[in-house]
Order: C-alpha cells, then sequence, then structure tokens
C-alpha cells in the first residue's frame, strides 16, 4: 500500500607547488611563435617585458626585531583595556570586484617604530604574549593617552578638563578620497607582536596579530601587505593576492603595486586553472588602475592587450595595442598583437572604425618598416623575419598579392643585407631567389661576385618562398610559382629537409593549389602528409576531391571516409560547397553518397545523406543556441568597468548561421627558425567543451565499407578486425575486476562497448526501419530538414528507390543461426545485458536503455520470449537503479499486458513503485487505472449472473479471456489501493470488501479496510465519522490479533504494534498510540545488538527508532522534556 507507514512483514591531500617568480628584466621575447597564445602567464610577461619598462619591484622590508626595556606599567594597563578577538578569527579580505574601489583609497604613510631587542617573558592568559619589547616611553603613551581619550570621548565628554570645543568647520570643499585615520596604539602594536612572530617564523601566531590588527582598523596599507607575505610563506597564493591587491587599493598611485598584482594573478592562472578566469579578471582590473595612474606605461598596456587577446575581447585589444603603436611605432611585439587583434575582429563580423581595421596595422608596420630601414634596425627591439612573415601573411589576407610580392622582395633584401640592390624592384619575375644564377646572369646590374650566394634564394626562408608561390598563383602567373613549388617538391624538390621542419607549408601550398583547381600538383603535397597528423577533416576532403578529379575512386573513398572519422573542424577550415558554408565531415558524407549511388548501393548512399542532414540540424541548432546566448552582449571596452561583459564572436551575417566549432585542434609547430607565426589561422583559446551527448542521442559509431577497396586490401581489413575483436572478447570474459565504485573497470567497459557496437552496427540483425533509429537517423525525415537542396534531392531520391522489404530479405539471407564472430547467442545477450546494468551503476541510465532496445529489437533475440523476458527485467533493474518511475511503470505494465491475470504480474507492480519509491501520481497512473478496471470488467463479465450485472456495459467484454472461475483477490486489492492512493475511499472500500469476501482472514486486506474507513472519517465530507471509526477499528483489531496470532519473531509483533499505534495516533488517540508505541520498545528492548542484527538479517525490520521518534513527538508535544530527553538518549542516539 504505496504512500503509508504501514509494514507487512515481507520484508589527497594535495600539495600546491608556489607558481614560478617572473623574469623581470627579460630583453627580447622568447623563441618561438609570438602570435600564438598556449599559456595566458607566458604571454603577458613576454608582452610586458618587451617594453623594457617593467619595473623593479622589490619585497617590502620586513621591520627590525625590537629592542630595549619592558613597557611602561600605564601602558600595560590600556592594552588589557581592549579585549581581543577570540583566539582563530581571521579578517577576510574585502571583495576584489573590477568595478568597487579603484583609486578610492589615499596613499597612507607607513608607521614604523623604533624596536630592538627583548627577553622572553611567560605568556598571558588572554591570548597575546606581554609587553617584552622596549619601545619609546614617551611616543607610546602619548599615542595609548590618545586612543583612551577617544574612548572616553564616545562615551561623553572629553578626557582632559582643559580641552576645548570643537571649533565649527567651514565650507571647504576637499577633492578626492578621505586620508586614513591614523593607527592607534593598539594597532601598532599588534603590527610590531605580528613583524616579530613573522621574523622568528612563527606564522600563525604573525597571522593571528595581523588579522586582528585588520579588525580593528581594515585602512593600514603595512597590515595588508605584511598578510600578503604571511600567506604567500604559507603557500596561500591566492589568499596572498587578494591582500596584495587590499594593500594596492590603499595606495592608488603606486603603480608598481599593481603591476606586481597583476603578475602574481598571471602565475597563478597556471597552478590554478579553475580559477583561470577571476584571475585573469583581476589582472585585467590590476592592469587597467596601473593604466590610469601612468596612461604611458607600456608595459602595463601590454599585459592587459594580452590577457583581452586571450579572453578573445578583440575591440578591446585592439584599442590597446594601437595606443602602445601610437606610443611607440617600433615595438614588433605590439604590431604582432594588433595584427592578431584586427584579423580577429574582422573575422567575427565586427563593425569598427578604421583603427580596428587590419588595413591600419597594415599602415602601422609600414611606418615601421620605414623606420627601422631609415633609422636602423633597434637592438632591443629588431624587426625579424618572424615580423616580416606576419607582415606578408597580411597582406595575402587582404588579398593585396602584387603589394606582397614586392615587399616580400623588398623586406627579404634588406634583412639579407642588399639593400643597394634596388634594380629588382624593376624585375617583374622573381629570378632574384632562384637558387643559381642563371637567370639573374640575364640581369645586366647583376653582379656576381658582389655578394655571397646565401644572400639570394639559399638565403629566403621557406615560408616566404611560400608566399611567393602563393601570391603569383593567386595573379595566374603559373609558370613563375611552379619554379617555387618545384623547390618544394616533397618527392622531386632539392630541399628535402622542408618536409620534416616545416610540414604546415606543405598543407598551406596544398590548399592554395586546390582552390586554384591545380588538383594534381596538390597532391603532390597531400600525399606526403597522410601519415602524419597534419590533415584535419578539411583537408581530407580537399585531398578527396583532388583524387576524385583524377579518376582515383579508391584513394578518394579513403580520403573521404578519414573525414568522416574526425573529429569536427575548425572553423577556418569550412570548404564552400555552391553559396553554402558546409562542414568538411558534411560535405564528405555527400561526395562519398554520390559515388555509392552511382555505384548501386542505394543503402548505404542513404545511411551517409541522412547522416549529412543530421549533422546540418545539429549544426542549426547549435547556432541558435549560439545567437540566443550572444544576443546581449556587448564588445569589451578599454575601460575595467566593462570587464563583465566580455565579447563573444557572433556568426557572420548570411543566409543561414554557422555553427561554432566544438572543439579546437592545436597543430604541431617546430621550433626551428625563422618560423612562422600563425597569426592568422590562431586556433582559439581552448574553451569550457559542451557536456558530451549520451548514446541515446550520439549516433552509433560503426565501421564504415570500403566498396571501392581491392578485395586484398577488405580480407586484410577483416582479418584485422576480427583479431581486435576476439581480444576484446578476452578482455570481457577474464577482466571482471571490480573497480573502488562497486563497478568494473574502465578497461572491461571500453571492450564492452566496442563490441556491442560492433554487434549493433551489423545490418543483418535489424529491420531496416529499426537499423535507421539504432544509427541515430530517421527514414521519414521533413524535407525542410535540410537547407542544403543538392542534400534533399539525393534524399528524396534514394528513399524513393529503396524497398526496405528486399532490403530485410537480402539482409537475412547473411545471418548464420549459431552465433556472430564465433560467439554464441546466449552469450552476447549476456554482455548486452551485464553492460547495460554497468552502465546504469555509473548513473548512465539512457545509455543502459539504449543497450537493452538494441538487444531486444535484434532478430535473433526478437523471437524468442525467454529472451524478451530477460531484457525487461534488465530494463526494470536499469530503472531502479536511476530512480525512473516513468519506466519501472512502463515494464510492469509490460508484464501485466502480456500475462493477463497472473498474479506475480500484479505483485511486480507493486514490488517495482515501492522500491522505485515512486509518488502516488505514479502509482495511480491513470494509463494503469484504467487497465485493471478493464480486467476486472473481464472477470465480472465471466462470473456475475445476469440478474447481478446492472446494464449491459459488461456485454463488450469476452468473458473467454478470464481463465479463473472466482475472484481475483490481487487484481480487486491492486485497484482497490490505486483508488485508495487517489483519496477515493468510498470507492475503493468496495473493491475491498469484495475481496474480504474472498479471502476474510487475509492480513492485508483486513489492515486495507480498517485503513480505508479511518482515512474516510477523517475527511470533511464524512457524515457519521464516528460510526466510520469504529468500522476502521474493527477490521484493524482483527488484523492486529491475527498478526499476533501468526507472529513468530519479533519483527512482525513489532509491525502490528506499530500499525495500530500509528492509525490511533492519526486520529488523536495520544494515550492508545503511546501504549503501542512502548509495545514496540519493549519487543526489542531486551535484546543485545548482536540479536537485532540477527532480526535484520532474518527478514525484518526494527521499527523501534520509528516508534521512539513518534514517541518523543508526543511527549514534546504535551510539554514532558524529561521523557523527552530519556527517550532521544536512549533510541535516538546513532
Amino acid at each position: 500500500m504505496e504512500g503509508h507507514q504501514f509494514h507487512d512483514g515481507a520484508g589527497n591531500s594535495s600539495h600546491t607547488q608556489p607558481p614560478a617568480q617572473p623574469e623581470i628584466y627579460p630583453n627580447h621575447y622568447s623563441a618561438g611563435n609570438p602570435s600564438q597564445i598556449s599559456l595566458p602567464s607566458q604571454v603577458v610577461f613576454e608582452q610586458m617585458s618587451a617594453n623594457n619598462r617593467w619595473p623593479k619591484i622589490q619585497p617590502r622590508p620586513i621591520l627590525p626585531r625590537p629592542q630595549g626595556s619592558g613597557h611602561t606599567e600605564q601602558a600595560g594597563n590600556a592594552w588589557q583595556s581592549i579585549q581581543p578577538r577570540p583566539p582563530g578569527q581571521q579578517v577576510q579580505p574585502p571583495s576584489l570586484d573590477a568595478h568597487d574601489g579603484i583609486g578610492n583609497m589615499s596613499l597612507d604613510d607607513e608607521v614604523v617604530e623604533e624596536v630592538g631587542e627583548s627577553e622572553p617573558v611567560q605568556q598571558q592568559t588572554m591570548g597575546l604574549p606581554p609587553m617584552q619589547r622596549k619601545v619609546s616611553t614617551s611616543n607610546f603613551e602619548d599615542s595609548v593617552r590618545s586612543f583612551v581619550g577617544v574612548r572616553d570621548q564616545r562615551r561623553g565628554g572629553f578626557p582632559d578638563s582643559r580641552a576645548q570645543p570643537l571649533q565649527p568647520r567651514k565650507n571647504v570643499i576637499r577633492k578626492g578620497p578621505r586620508k586614513a585615520a591614523e593607527p592607534t596604539g593598539d594597532v601598532k602594536m599588534r603590527l610590531n607582536y605580528a613583524n616579530v612572530a613573522y621574523v622568528e617564523g612563527r606564522l600563525d601566531e604573525a597571522l593571528d596579530y595581523v588579522n586582528d590588527a585588520i579588525r580593528v582598523n581594515a585602512e593600514i596599507h603595512r597590515a595588508w601587505s605584511m598578510l600578503a607575505n604571511i600567506h604567500y610563506d604559507k603557500k596561500n597564493y591566492k589568499e596572498s593576492l587578494l591582500a596584495s591587491v587590499c594593500a594596492a587599493h590603499l595606495q592608488p598611485k603606486f603603480v608598481e603595486g599593481w603591476l606586481k598584482c597583476a603578475t602574481d594573478a598571471i602565475g597563478l592562472m597556471d597552478e590554478t586553472p579553475d580559477d583561470a578566469d577571476d584571475l585573469s579578471r583581476i589582472a585585467l582590473s590590476t592592469f587597467s588602475q596601473a593604466i590610469r595612474v601612468d596612461p604611458s606605461h607600456l608595459a602595463a598596456r601590454a599585459g592587459k592587450a594580452a590577457l583581452l587577446l586571450a579572453r578573445e575581447s578583440y575591440k578591446a585589444a585592439t584599442a590597446e595595442y594601437a595606443a602602445i603603436v601610437e606610443r611607440a611605432p617600433c615595438d614588433v611585439h605590439a604590431l604582432r598583437g594588433l595584427v592578431e587583434a584586427a584579423v580577429k575582429l574582422q573575422e567575427h563580423g565586427k563593425k569598427v572604425d578604421y583603427d580596428g581595421k587590419p588595413e591600419a596595422a597594415r599602415d602601422a608596420y609600414r611606418e615601421c618598416i620605414a623606420r627601422s630601414q631609415t633609422n636602423g634596425n633597434s637592438p632591443d627591439l629588431p624587426f625579424e623575419w618572424d615580423d616580416a612573415i606576419i607582415y606578408i601573411e597580411l597582406l595575402t589576407h587582404l588579398r593585396q598579392y602584387a603589394d606582397a610580392l614586392k615587399e616580400t622582395k623588398s623586406i627579404s633584401r634588406w634583412l639579407l643585407g642588399r639593400v643597394d640592390e634596388a634594380y629588382w624592384d624593376h624585375v617583374d619575375d622573381d629570378r632574384e631567389w632562384d637558387e643559381h644564377n642563371e637567370r639573374r646572369n640575364q640581369v645586366p646590374e647583376f653582379v656576381p661576385d658582389k655578394y655571397p650566394s646565401s644572400t639570394y634564394g639559399a638565403g629566403l626562408p621557406p615560408h616566404l618562398r611560400v608566399k611567393l608561390a602563393v601570391c603569383r598563383l593567386r595573379l595566374n602567373q603559373e609558370d613563375e610559382a611552379k619554379i617555387h613549388i618545384d623547390l618544394l617538391d616533397p618527392v622531386d624538390g632539392s630541399d628535402s629537409n622542408v618536409k620534416s621542419e616545416y610540414p604546415d607549408l606543405f598543407l598551406e601550398m596544398a590548399t592554395v593549389l586546390w582552390e586554384t583547381m591545380r588538383y594534381e600538383m596538390a597532391l603532390r603535397f597531400y600525399e606526403p602528409l597522410r601519415n602524419t597528423d597534419m590533415l584535419d577533416a578539411a583537408a581530407f576532403y580537399r585531398a578527396g576531391k583532388c583524387y576524385l578529379a583524377t579518376g582515383d575512386k579508391r584513394q578518394a573513398e579513403e580520403c573521404f571516409t578519414a573525414a568522416i572519422d574526425l573529429e569536427e573542424p575548425e572553423e577556418d577550415d569550412t570548404p564552400v560547397y555552391g553559396r553554402y558554408e558546409i562542414d568538411a565531415r558534411i560535405q564528405s558524407r555527400y561526395e562519398l553518397a554520390k559515388m555509392y549511388e552511382a555505384a548501386k548501393h542505394e543503402a548505404e548512399a542513404y545511411i551517409l545523406v541522412n547522416e549529412a542532414m543530421r549533422l546540418e540540424e545539429d549544426r542549426e541548432d547549435s547556432a541558435s543556441e549560439s545567437d540566443s546566448e550572444t544576443g546581449g552582449e556587448g564588445e569589451e571596452k578599454t575601460d575595467e568597468a566593462t570587464i563583465k561583459d566580455t565579447d563573444k564572436p557572433k556568426p557572420k551575417p548570411r543566409a543561414r548561421a554557422r555553427a561554432k566549432p566544438k572543439h579546437n585542434h592545436d597543430k604541431t609547430e617546430t621550433a626551428k627558425k625563422p618560423q612562422k607565426p600563425r597569426m592568422i589561422k590562431t586556433p582559439n583559446p581552448p574553451r569550457p567543451p559542451k557536456e558530451p551527448r549520451s548514446r541515446a542521442q550520439r549516433p552509433l559509431q560503426r565501421p564504415r565499407p570500403k566498396l571501392f577497396a581491392l578485395d586484398e586490401e577488405k580480407a586484410k581489413e577483416e582479418e584485422k578486425r576480427s583479431a581486435d575483436l576476439a581480444q576484446k572478447w578476452h578482455i570481457v570474459r577474464t577482466g571482471r575486476q571490480v573497480s573502488s565504485d562497486g563497478g568494473p573497470g574502465s578497461v572491461w567497459m571500453e571492450a564492452a562497448n566496442e563490441l556491442v557496437d560492433d554487434f549493433r552496427s551489423f545490418r543483418g540483425f535489424y529491420p531496416w526501419d529499426r537499423y535507421l533509429v539504432h544509427m541515430g537517423l530517421k527514414q521519414d525525415r521533413p524535407t525542410t530538414s535540410s537547407t542544403n537542396p543538392a542534400l534533399l534531392k539525393m534524399a528524396e531520391r534514394l528513399r524513393d528507390n529503396l524497398d526496405p522489404t528486399q532490403l530485410d530479405q537480402r539482409a537475412r539471407t547473411t545471418e548464420v543461426t549459431v552465433g556472430y564472430r564465433d560467439v554464441g547467442w546466449q552469450e552476447w545477450l549476456d554482455l548486452f545485458i551485464e553492460y547495460a546494468l554497468n552502465l546504469a551503476h555509473y548513473g548512465k541510465v539512457k545509455e543502459a536503455y539504449s543497450i537493452c532496445d538494441s538487444a531486444k529489437d535484434a532478430n535473433v533475440f526478437f523471437e524468442n520470449p525467454e529472451d524478451i523476458f530477460l531484457i525487461q527485467v534488465a530494463i526494470a533493474a536499469c530503472a531502479l537503479r536511476g530512480r525512473d518511475e516513468e519506466k519501472c511503470i512502463e515494464v510492469a505494465r509490460y508484464f501485466m499486458s502480456k500475462n493477463l491475470f497472473a498474479s506475480d504480474a500484479f505483485r511486480m507492480y507493486a514490488a517495482l513503485c515501492r522500491l522505485c519509491a515512486s509518488s502516488a501520481t505514479w502509482y495511480a497512473d491513470t494509463r494503469v487505472q484504467k487497465f485493471t478496471l478493464r480486467q476486472i470488467k473481464i472477470m465480472d463479465a465471466k462470473l456475475l449472473r445476469e440478474e447481478n450485472k446492472p446494464d449491459r456495459s459488461l456485454d463488450e467484454y469476452e468473458a473467454k479471456h478470464y481463465p479463473h472461475d472466482q475472484l481475483h483477490v490481487p487484481l480487486l486489492m491492486l485497484y482497490g489501493h490505486i483508488l485508495f492512493i487517489s483519496n477515493s475511499f468510498t470507492y475503493a472500500l468496495n473493491y475491498f470488501i469484495r475481496a474480504h469476501a474472498s479471502d476474510p482472514d487475509n492480513l492485508m486486506i483486513n489492515i486495507s479496510i480498517g485503513q480505508a474507513y479511518v482515512h474516510y472519517a477523517l475527511k470533511r465530507q464524512a457524515e457519521n465519522r464516528q460510526y466510520l471509526i469504529i468500522q476502521g477499528f474493527a477490521f484493524l483489531e482483527k488484523y492486529y490479533n491475527a498478526k499476533l496470532r501468526l507472529a513468530t519473531t519479533p519483527a512482525q509483533r513489532q509491525e502490528a504494534h506499530y500499525n495500530l499505534a500509528r492509525s490511533y495516533h492519526s486520529i488523536g488517540l495520544m494515550n492508545l498510540a503511546a501504549e503501542y508505541y512502548r509495545r514496540v520498545l519493549r519487543e526489542v528492548e531486551g535484546l543485545v545488538d548482536k540479536a537485532r542484527e540477527e532480526m535484520m538479517q532474518a527478514g525484518g525490520e526494527n521499527l523501534a527508532r520509528e516508534a521512539a521518534y513518534n514517541l518523543q513527538a508526543m511527549c514534546f508535544i504535551g510539554g514532558d522534556m524529561e521523557a523527552v530527553q530519556k527517550i532521544t538518549e536512549r533510541w535516538l542516539v546513532l
């Protein structure tokens, strides 16, 4: 009887390493790619140190040890009059909000006492050591008298009768914050003791003194600085940072203090990545305050700009870098950041003025180059090959290919020391950069021996040679471009080290050749990279298109399949199909589907097309979510007050929104020089990934058939897969070691997952429609689900040509009757069930349901009732593990519908609801209520006589379906309890009494009737409440006596006492209820703990605590607190 409390008797420590101290005076950037941001702290330090204006930050000097004789008696009395804080209490620093308190505190002069050596004295009981340091008596007494005078003044009057009355204040307008109050004597003494304890290494004691001083006066810079040092020595680096920021607020004009806080925050970002966002905000706010104090501080601006760039606040970063470049036009590091921020800002479709456009960065680079060529290259910030590569790549990004050619040759000639050979600017081709002098000798001005050969073609970096080839190809000058391509050729080229040192150059060259439809030349660069990690999905798609254009379908199929199997591509690697910007994975499926359709493999082509359409739907959903998230966000401004409004990139306006990539894949870079900075296509900083979809939502990963592969390759691939699956079976059979959380280990789960996926991906085990469902596809997909007309037309055409019946018949011919992959069907079923239960154990209930559904829909299990029964029981077990009431009710209804008028089916329904702790809403489910009522009417249609039938409503029910000749008591009780849960007590009594007529001595029937009467009597609509209560307790007493007569254990007798006590308790008869509660306690009062445990193990349930709790509540209401205490101490203490 669900919902009522009646019983039937069935029953690390991790140590954080200190952050690395930053190098204060580095001369240049570290070697590597200057435009990529891998670690925020490294970038900020580089940007700040590059300006050579980083101030030297010296640690604050510790106060000297106190010297002299003891304190005076008056000072001691004054100290004793101050009430210390409770021991252990610490003062928390204020909140470090970037919008509050910046620049609102005045400069506080430090108060330094002249103290000296002391002698140890016994510590007093007040928690603070006595005055054992000798100080200047007169100064200290004056401070104490002043402090006591303030206290007397607050009490009323003045401490000195000669004190003069206060003069009225004049109307003087004072600008700025008020001056901090002078520290009183007690604060100075606490700080002195804290300083001495800190010097002697008693950090905890020093921390208590400092916190106590801050509690009294929180406007002392010295206290917060000492608190920061103490926390740093205790390795509490985050607390040290917060204290340092508080100290900086008290000296807002001290730039070095703000910069120290910023560098400390950046250093902590790598140590505590979980707090990286908060730390970056602190660093931004402190950098902003330093800039407010000193707008010309370039190191602060460089650090802030680097942080803004890492946070993808491109507009604000562009403004900061532009401010640096305006003050220092030859700062190449700022120029690099300006280029990257401007290009990213343009790619995200932001509307900005000219200063934020890539053209402004181009002009700034031109001015830097002009100044460097005129005044000479700066030794501190030299213009190097990396800067030349960035500048040329910026020009190609702006599609200014002619200017890029001219600037490449001019800058390279300048960096190689041949500035005087300006005549090469009038030569239309690139013979200046040939490896040999054959074409250079044709120029009259050329002198062969004037400069070494290393200053011509051999001295040109491969990155710039690629740029020359790209520009020539874009200008349709293929002959000149072919000369550069031949020098870079991975097969026949003379420079064989280019492939190993600069694989990204091969990929860039191949991409440009593909875009200019030179497919055979592009394959010369794609083929060496196929066995490396350089190719992403877009690169594999382009390589497949190149193979398809050359007629090699086998290689094209391999490339398209590789693109499909890879993760999602980067944002910049999305190819274009027609006027639609299409994901490479979608387009690879489309191209592969066209190949399969032409080869008469319509089923596989239909699957690929539906996968492509599903990916488009996911991308549209992701784009809509991105629009909703970024709809109200604005671009971050340079002021620190808008730091929280960090801009998020919005999709460009186009016919349909474009999805943001979920993952970024960093490409490996070589450390050799000169290295190409990836400033145009730099991956975004990693973002928190979205929570992955469960197996129920994620499509099934299946081995893709290679229809165009050679027979030997197919056989070899199948043999390799069979061996791998055999190894997985070995792990499943022998590797069931239980992990610490009670489930199997991750190795077993991975092996089982791969085996189950292999079974589910076999076409012959499922009908066509169910196979598509398990693949995560829709057979009847609406025509408006895709915005790509080519996909829609192909999907409609394939759907019309496919015959599911013929496909199912063709698939069944490949089935075998013994097993699959040399494993019997029963072992496969055991694997499915065991894997589903383990998934439920780890909380993946929906995935467990999906596994059970796959087993249930398989042809080899669907036709076997015993297998279906086991699968349904497994689903019920998974639902119980996941507390899924709806699924429990669904499984119970299945058993009741498949086993009509079976008592065990009705009992299973009640048991599942009880074990799952479902609410009354699920127990009294409308579908179950209608189903049980229909079963009762079928029973009545057969058992009731014609004269007892009220009307002709039972004629529609066929009596032959009822197999018994008497009333079905479990069915009547189940329906009665459903009505009882719904508060329909009068209707429930009808079915309870009918069951009582068939089994009058049944304990459950008697207690149910009694409870129905009592609950009905408690309703407002009850007419004769006294009669109903008497009727109810008559049945309850009958239940009580019968239960005691049949009871053989204390637990069974406890049940009878407790149920009757609860009934009396519900109607307010406390005296009778208390008596039966006491009987419950007496049943186990004389038993020892061991006997109680044995009673529990025998299937009983000890109700002593429940009875004691209710008895305690009754005594509390009655005011007997002594009884409440005794009951609690005796029965309710764990």
